[in-house]
C-alpha cells in the first residue's frame, strides 16, 4: 500500500472510527458543547485547544504531501480563532 494512502486511512480511523484503539474523535467530541469545549480547567489545555491543536498539524502534513515546504511553527499551533 502506498504510504499516502495508508496515512489517509490512519487519519480516516482516527476521526471516524476503526483504529487500534477503539476510540476516534467524532463519537469522542460529538456531545461536547462549545461552553464545555471553551471551559479551563485549572492550568491545563481546553479541548477546544486541543483539537485545534491536532488539526493544526494534519493540515500542515497534508500541505507537505501535496509537494509543498513544511511552513508550520510550535508556536502557532496552540492559537486558535476565537470561538
Amino acid at each position: 500500500m502506498q504510504y499516502t494512502k495508508q496515512i489517509a486511512k490512519h487519519l480516516n480511523e482516527v476521526y471516524n472510527g476503526g483504529n487500534w484503539t477503539w476510540v476516534n474523535l467524532h463519537d469522542t467530541l460529538k456531545d461536547v458543547t462549545w461552553q464545555q469545549a471553551t471551559t479551563k480547567v485549572q492550568d491545563m489545555n481546553t479541548i477546544a485547544v486541543l483539537t485545534y491543536h491536532m488539526g493544526y498539524y494534519v493540515a500542515a502534513i497534508l500541505n507537505v504531501l501535496r509537494g509543498n515546504p513544511l511552513d508550520s511553527k510550535d508556536e502557532l499551533s496552540f492559537n486558535h480563532p476565537p470561538i
